[in-house]
């Protein structure tokens, strides 16, 4: 009875899979910073008197790629299980400013710059729902989903008054959000469909470490943590959280499979 019961389950999942209208899908897209922070300040010491000015920005703006493998629940209900990967845009912020000279004639008159470099990456998975209907040949479609991913981000540092790279990078903990997007699929034939979308993200990160190599010296690191105990020994840091929202346009092709 049992081994009855086990191959018509078998049966049915080989129908069920056979039966389903399965599709894959890739594109690529850019978004824009979206709910962002001050990542830096810009000052300018060199000039008198002094100005600052804000640097605002998302670690979620930058080019991705994306794919996606999916199933039609009905004629206007699709599941599907995306993934995707994030070159996050780099975020400049500069500092100027005077020293003294190190050779005659001593003064304090040297102009100085400090620039530092702020970039982001990260490999996500994006389960989602999609509501299509059928409009004049078009597909046009919304998509509400969930962005679960890992996440790294970078700080270079460079300067006038040496040379070489300070590079601080952090890293650990999970990317999480929500997204949605609204878009259209065009059908060229029975089997692609080519498609487009204007998309939204609202997630955040905290990492969970960090290390920092100087361009002359030791590497050190530590862990983020909410809560610290300052001592000369403990080399942890409060943790940070930073906003990967995003608003963004896709472009790119299906195929049913």
């Amino acid at each position: 009875m049992k081994k009855l019961l086990a191959v018509l389950v078998a049966i049915a999942l080989v129908t069920s899979i056979a039966s389903a209208q399965i599709y894959v899908k890739g594109g690529l897209g850019y978004n824009l910073s979206l709910g962002g922070i001050e990542i830096g300040d810009n000052y300018d010491g060199s000039v008198s008197p002094s100005t600052d000015e804000g640097v605002y920005g998302s670690y979620g703006q930058g080019i991705n790629f994306s794919g996606a493998i999916g199933t039609k629940l009905n004629d206007h209900m699709k599941a599907e299980l995306g993934i995707g990967f994030l070159i996050g845009a780099t975020h400049e912020v500069t500092y100027k400013g005077f020293t003294y000279s190190t050779v005659p004639p001593y003064n304090s008159n040297v102009p100085y710059t400090d620039t530092y470099k702020y970039s982001s990456s990260d490999f996500f998975l994006n389960p989602a729902i999609l509501l299509t209907t059928d409009i004049f040949g078009a597909k046009p479609y919304v998509k509400f989903g969930l962005i679960v991913g890992i996440a790294s981000g970078k700080r270079e540092e460079t300067s006038t008054e040496f040379s070489g790279t300070n590079t601080e990078t952090v890293s650990g903990g999970i990317l999480l959000g929500f997204n949605g997007a609204a878009g259209a699929f065009y059908a060229i034939d029975n089997k692609i469909s080519l498609f487009g979308e204007l998309c939204t993200t609202s997630g955040s990160w905290s990492p969970t470490k960090w290390e920092y190599k100087p361009h002359t010296g030791v590497t050190t690191s530590g862990a983020f943590s909410k809560k610290i105990t300052n001592s000369t020994s403990n080399t942890d840091e409060l943790q940070p959280s930073y906003p990967f929202g995003s608003l963004g346009i896709n472009v790119g092709i299906m195929l049913s499979l």
